[in-house]
């Protein structure tokens, strides 16, 4: 019985996890496509 809220945790976390490295690779994708370059999650070099 324990067990079940351990797991909701845990699968809420990984969802959690899954969503921001997706987005973060969304940014970084759309970023080099307008000539930009990524540095510690920062788009440098596009001006809009």
């Amino acid at each position: 019985m324990l067990l079940r809220p351990i797991r909701s945790l845990m699968l809420i976390g990984t969802c959690f996890l899954v969503g921001y490295f997706y987005a973060r690779h969304q940014a970084s994708e759309l970023c080099i496509e307008d000539g930009g370059k990524m540095k510690n999650g920062y788009c440098l070099g596009v001006t809009q």
